[in-house]
């Protein structure tokens, strides 16, 4: 048997580990995929005084507070249900 067909990755993660990671990247790329267009579009219809640069600048920071945000939240919400999934685990009784 050939090491390399064994493991897919470098590195074994426990499935929660890698949950949470997932969260956070998802989480992020969520936040950047909805603000951004948002974020443009609120900030060239309702900022007319201001210059490119500084259109850029809000429409950026907005972005990217709002995908920090989103990307927090959603690791924050696996660590927990992480934490607690032993707590709250339910078994099926079945009767014959």
């Amino acid at each position: 048997m050939n090491p390399v067909d064994e493991h897919d990755n470098k590195f074994d993660i426990p499935s929660e580990i890698q949950a949470i990671i997932d969260g956070l990247i998802g989480g992020g790329k969520y936040g950047i995929k909805i603000r951004l267009p948002h974020a443009a579009v609120m900030t060239l219809l309702f900022r007319r005084n201001t210059t490119v640069k500084d259109k850029l600048r809000i429409i950026f920071k907005s972005t990217f507070e709002h995908s920090k945000n989103l990307a927090s939240f959603a690791a924050i919400y696996k660590v927990t249900f992480q934490l607690g999934q032993p707590f709250f685990t339910f078994s099926v009784c079945t009767r014959s």
